[in-house]
């Protein structure tokens, strides 16, 4: 195995190819796909347990190029793992590298074609969980906002209304004139979560309603599209 000289992570971008072999777990070799998400925005993903199907991945995951590249050098540097570069996932040489390594951990991967099919979803899906995780991450919850919840088929579940408070957010249904304050309070964190949540794993679509400082209502559609109703 060829290992990475710390000069060569300068060379390193989208959509390239890493194994890394930890040296604290013996015969432990790890697949890692870089992907550029947006502006700069990248993530590193395992192949075989990619684990990006929540809010909190996202924000936890996400780092510039620089600080990906500066993490892999601290592996090289600390000796704490080896990284083999095997080039871009488009390339087929890199697909014919890559096999062997992930075949017997990914059960639809037996041959190349299988493989590149695998490869392309996960960039399909990661990319659209990430623009839902964009347009959630930027909503701006008030008092009086309404999220109505339709399912995949676009029928009517559930209004709510948006209630903020200074330890943070509840959602009611409208037709509730009030309610005290309580332990059902959630952050900012924990409420973008239920909705990625409805989005991705329930498929649902989501209509944000909220209310400009000019009195005008702004109104904001959510919905994971096709492809992920498909795909995952």
């Amino acid at each position: 195995m060829e290992f990475i000289p710390t000069e060569c992570l300068e060379k390193l971008g989208n959509e390239d190819i890493l194994t890394l072999a930890w040296n604290c777990t013996p015969n432990k070799v790890q697949s890692i796909l870089l992907l550029h998400l947006s502006g700069r925005d990248y993530i590193l993903l395992d192949l075989v347990n990619p684990q990006l199907d929540t809010f909190g991945a996202f924000e936890r995951e996400i780092q510039t190029l620089d600080e990906i590249r500066d993490f892999l050098e601290y592996l090289l540097k600390s000796h704490e793992a080896n990284l083999e570069f095997l080039g871009s996932f488009r390339n087929r040489e890199t697909l014919i590298r890559l096999l062997p390594v992930v075949k017997k951990q990914i059960p639809q991967v037996n041959d190349l074609s299988s493989l590149e099919s695998y490869l392309l979803g996960l960039r399909e899906r990661v990319l659209a969980y990430y623009r839902i995780y964009r347009q959630v991450q930027v909503l701006p919850f008030k008092t009086g906002d309404i999220i109505i919840t339709l399912s995949p088929d676009r029928q009517p579940i559930n209004r709510e209304k948006l209630i903020q408070h200074e330890r943070g957010y509840m959602l009611l249904p409208t037709e509730w004139e009030s309610v005290a304050i309580d332990d059902e309070l959630m952050s900012k964190e924990v409420l973008c979560e239920y909705l990625f949540a409805l989005l991705v794993e329930e498929h649902c679509i989501l209509i944000f309603s909220h209310s400009t400082e000019n009195g005008t209502t702004e109104e904001t559609v959510l919905e994971c599209g096709s492809f992920l109703k498909s795909a995952v």
